[in-house]
């Protein structure tokens, strides 16, 4: 799958997009029809209960595969690096994963669910109905972004390369920002890779920085992974030659396994791959269905055992506990569906009072500083800590899309948010295929991309705060940088003249 062959510049439809795999007939007749006939047998063999929870789960994995037929067939080309494919896929991930758990485990939440879900102790039929606000969100997405998008094919897989200048900016910024983390850890203690057990105990976290330095340090960590991605794509555009493909491959492996032995924070690393994935079907070589498939498992499946040991190695869970099936233990996706799940109760139950009005505009202020505002800047999250009696500095729950929801106009709202996000998404795709060979305008779709799932896992619009604070700075700090190395360099030309 992954070879050595590189695009030339001119290269255009005949390179990436052309028609791989199947045609477009045999594409709907070996992979639509089949699936969603074997789901509708599954539904029919399986009891009640199960029908229950598997129904919106089945849907949801249908609705993927026509969203992703239907670009296919339209473009010629399986569609993997797309904003509203990766936006798709994640959210899917995010409602099916819980289901799955859910089932996994007998039709029930195991000893080690997130604790949130077992408290209630409910049964098939309510889990299943609560999941189909996830069908309604994501089907009002795919609907309105099939729509907008259209046919909009990127033209050529060639990428215009930046300045020197710019790719020498690009590394030492990223140096000094290794080192400025590396005199927090050093010289403060305070450490943004803690091992998760340190976490748990409150040792060394950015919470002991003065507040200033707290939001500084917050937004120059963003940037270590857009620098990354940028070093990513100036050396995937040399992925023909051997020495700048081993070096990325020999980087790679040395993230994962710094970030196993860690045993810490696993985002960084799991959206590098990402975007390593990424950038090399739109740079190197266009990936096929079955090798997609197999490399999002296999990432999928390694940050899942990633979480499952940090659990044990910081002391959450006990070895003895280790009977409980692998997919029914708590996750990053369970969680998320716990939060959802814990307010949708509570609002049933009447015991959810009080809601400050700033969790409705929360979108709005987002991007505003807190000393500036004239009320109290509430995070949602951080509202919903104090909901549930927990506000230790060392843990929290993200406030996902359906918990917004669910405080708000529920169904309604996701119905129209879905629409929103799915026209926005759409319009973004547009735009970037009309510019698809500039470097920062790749970059900046890439950084999308990553981020998408930001859109379920919080609010609606939370990644409008990592484009403003995080890739904007990035982009300014580079040209910055590449004026004085040009500056210097042409007093040096002068001097020695």
């Amino acid at each position: 799958m992954i070879g050595s062959s590189v695009a030339l510049p001119g290269e255009v439809r005949r390179g990436i997009h052309s028609a791989r795999g199947p045609s477009l007939k045999w594409r709907t007749v070996i992979l639509l029809l089949p699936a969603i006939g074997a789901s509708g047998v599954g539904v029919v063999v399986v009891g009640p209960d199960s029908r229950a929870v598997l129904m919106p789960g089945l849907v949801l994995a249908n609705v993927g595969l026509v969203f992703l037929v239907t670009l296919w067939n339209r473009d010629g080309i399986f569609p993997v690096f797309e904003l509203g494919t990766i936006w798709v896929a994640t959210t899917i991930l995010y409602s099916v994963l819980p289901l799955l758990n859910f089932v996994v485990g007998g039709l029930q939440w195991t000893i080690l669910s997130d604790a949130r879900l077992v408290q209630y102790d409910s049964n098939a039929v309510e889990v299943g109905g609560f999941a189909w606000r996830h069908v309604v969100y994501t089907v009002s997405f795919v609907a309105v972004y099939l729509a907008v998008r259209g046919r909009t094919v990127v033209p050529s897989r060639h990428l215009a390369k930046p300045p020197k200048t710019s790719g020498v900016s690009i590394l030492v910024i990223l140096l000094l920002l290794v080192a400025y983390f590396g005199i927090l850890e050093l010289g403060l203690g305070v450490s943004y890779s803690r091992p998760y057990g340190e976490m748990l105990a409150g040792r060394g976290l950015p919470t002991e920085l003065p507040y200033m330095l707290q939001q500084l340090s917050h937004n120059l960590q963003g940037t270590v992974l857009i620098l990354k991605q940028a070093v990513l794509v100036l050396a995937l555009q040399h992925w023909h030659k051997a020495r700048w493909r081993y070096g990325v491959l020999a980087w790679l492996g040395a993230e994962v396994v710094v970030s196993v032995l860690r045993m810490g924070a696993r985002t960084e690393m799991a959206l590098l791959v990402l975007s390593a994935v990424l950038l090399y079907h739109r740079l190197v070589r266009p990936l096929t269905l079955v090798g997609t498939v197999g490399l999002v498992g296999i990432l999928l499946g390694g940050v899942l055992l990633i979480g499952v040991a940090r659990g044990f190695a910081g002391g959450i869970w006990e070895p003895g506990e280790m009977n409980v099936p692998f997919l029914a233990v708590t996750n990053e996706f369970q969680a998320v569906f716990a939060t959802g799940y814990d307010l949708y109760m509570r609002k049933n139950m009447g015991s959810l009072e009080n809601v400050p009005w700033q969790l409705y505009v929360s979108d709005l202020y987002m991007l505003i500083p807190s000393q500036l505002l004239p009320f109290y800047k509430w995070d949602p999250s951080q509202w919903y800590l104090d909901v549930i009696g927990f506000r230790e500095p060392v843990g929290g729950f993200m406030f996902g899309v359906i918990s917004q929801a669910i405080i708000g106009f529920d169904w309604l709202e996701l119905l129209l948010r879905g629409c929103l996000l799915g026209g926005i998404a759409a319009s973004i795709h547009r735009w970037y295929a009309r510019r698809a060979s500039e470097f920062w305008i790749t970059l900046l779709y890439l950084f999308l991309c990553v981020w998408a799932y930001y859109t379920f896992r919080a609010s609606s619009f939370y990644i409008v705060y990592f484009v403003v604070y995080q890739f904007l700075p990035v982009v300014l700090l580079v040209c910055l940088t590449g004026t004085l190395l040009n500056a210097a360099g042409r007093n040096t030309v002068g001097a020695r003249r």
